[in-house]
């Protein structure tokens, strides 16, 4: 399934008309993830190789196989997609694994089934996304039950020197921060988290302590924003998972532009409202309302694409009416935080050793599956079959048609979007969908069509934050990577070293297959 996107949701830039000022001096550019990228450069393509080493990419083709290739920077997107929901996959041993004695270390995440879902996009300003069933129902109860017994009054950022302080008026539900310990030891919660950070583009290492919380009735959290860089509380991205359903009241809150001010207030109906409530019950045109449903993840981005803060990325938790909410939040960072490593897992680390079996639903687009093929920069991540054999094949006569016969060892040409979307919606289709599975709606620069022939040479440096490549085309040729291998001159000594090579990473060429890099 392709990225889902909100059906009418634009792409507009972020207004800062609203909310204090932003401290330009904490809103440093980020150098790794998806948080602080000026651009997307996507490329399509059947061979390549990115020699990093010396700043710049190269084909790697065998003798006598050409093959034509496309190359995507994209500047907007919208795409509309179905609404099938990816379940729970009970593969690998099913839910009743779940129900053994997880508190040990006695059972493996290998044994442990896994499930992955894309991302429907839900807001271009601020950059937010949603996972429906993310998490199992039983994986919410089990989170729950690490909880019981141990919630304490939630606090919130005040000042630098009680950065947790305790604020009823503000916030007033309550909380527990897993430890460091615990991340490591228990199986499952290991397992979960990994998916999480899989999810999100962010390694292992770079966030703060899993957060359970619970609100009852007539609980809130007020507009808050969560990255506080004047008080040493620099947060790129959250992410939030609900572990409940909720009768009424709890949705997370964006206001956008609309003042939902920490004070009492008069509703429609006379009555008196405090603060994020008003506009909770009563939502105003251009606010964003999240609804709890259990095993959702809401992933948002606190920062903007060039670093700064986004003063529209105040949120809130709405006050419980009826019922009960659980939910589960990591905070991310921009460099290691807590540094727990979780194990490397076959399933969804490194290359693939076998091809995804045939999809009768591939018509459908990309399931969310994603692999992790390094988390130090760069970093590099797998997304297989990601668009259909059928759209594969339309590009790849798009990209002949617009070669012609040209004979040349390795042709680059620049695609005009606007121009290719009158005769079809393919190509912008599958760029806007590469630039949301990116986390970067909106920031597209360009798209071109790359194609190698029997000879290997340097193609110009595309001096982006990330980049995205698609391959239309599959056969004997590799992505390269050199990472800290010497290539030679031409490249020619990574395209003739071995897969398992130190300090090289060597991606195989299959049709529908896109790589998201971030330098």
């Amino acid at each position: 399934m392709a990225p889902k996107q909100r059906k009418g949701q634009s792409a507009k830039g972020p207004s800062t008309s609203s909310g204090k000022k932003s401290a330009s001096k904490h809103g440093s550019q980020s150098k790794s993830g998806p948080f602080s990228s000026r651009s997307l450069s996507g490329v399509a393509a059947a061979s390549l190789v990115g020699l990093l080493a010396s700043g710049a990419y190269f084909f790697c083709r065998p003798e006598a196989q050409t093959q034509a290739t496309i190359t995507t920077t994209t500047t907007s997107m919208t795409t509309h997609v179905d609404d099938k929901e990816v379940g729970w996959d009970q593969g690998d041993g099913g839910l009743s694994l779940l129900s053994a004695d997880l508190l040990g270390s006695g059972v493996d995440q290998m044994s442990l089934p896994g499930v992955e879902v894309p991302p429907t996009f839900v807001s271009a300003s601020p950059r937010i996304f949603a996972f429906d069933d993310l998490l199992s129902p039983e994986e919410c109860r089990y989170l729950i039950s690490l909880a019981k017994g141990r919630l304490k009054p939630a606090g919130v950022v005040v000042e630098t020197t009680d950065k947790y302080k305790r604020e009823e008026q503000w916030r007033n539900n309550e909380q527990i921060w897993l430890t460091p310990d615990e991340e490591r030891k228990l199986p499952l919660l290991q397992h979960i988290l990994k998916r999480m950070h899989r999810i999100a583009r962010v390694p292992d290492t770079d966030a703060e302590g899993l957060q359970i919380g619970r609100y009852v009735e007539g609980q809130k959290y007020e507009v808050h924003q969560d990255s506080d860089p004047g008080h040493d509380v620099l947060r790129p991205a959250t992410m939030i998972v609900y572990l409940s359903d909720v009768d009424a009241g709890g949705e997370t809150l964006f206001p956008k532009d609309v003042n939902c001010p920490a004070e009492w207030q008069v509703a429609s109906d006379g009555s008196q409202k405090f603060g994020c409530a008003h506009c909770c019950q009563e939502p105003r045109p251009g606010t964003l309302l999240v609804r709890p449903k259990i095993g959702r993840a809401v992933l948002f981005f606190n920062h903007l694409p060039d670093g700064q803060k986004d003063l529209r990325a105040m949120h809130a938790a709405c006050p419980i009416v009826r019922g009960t909410k659980w939910i589960i939040q990591r905070w991310f960072r921009l460099k290691p935080y807590q540094n727990v490593r979780f194990r490397d897992d076959p399933r969804f680390d490194g290359i693939p050793q076998f091809l995804p079996a045939p999809d009768p639903n591939a018509g459908c687009g990309w399931s969310g599956r994603v692999r992790i093929l390094r988390q130090k920069a760069p970093r590099i991540y797998l997304l297989d079959s990601f668009t259909s054999a059928s759209d594969v094949e339309k590009l790849k006569a798009l990209a002949l048609s617009r070669f012609g016969a040209s004979d040349s060892a390795l042709d680059r040409l620049k695609v005009d979007l606007k121009e290719e979307a009158e005769l079809d919606e393919t190509l912008p289709e599958v760029s806007n969908n590469l630039s949301i599975a990116a986390y970067l709606p909106g920031h597209v620069e360009a798209i071109h069509f790359l194609r190698a022939g029997s000879t290997t040479r340097s193609v110009p440096t595309v001096a982006q934050h990330a980049i995205a490549w698609l391959f239309l085309g599959g056969g004997e040729a590799d992505l390269v990577f050199p990472l800290k291998a010497k290539c030679g001159a031409a490249g020619g000594d990574c395209c003739t070293a071995s897969a398992d090579a130190e300090g090289l990473l060597k991606v195989p060429a299959v049709a529908g297959r896109a790589i998201l890099m971030y330098q």
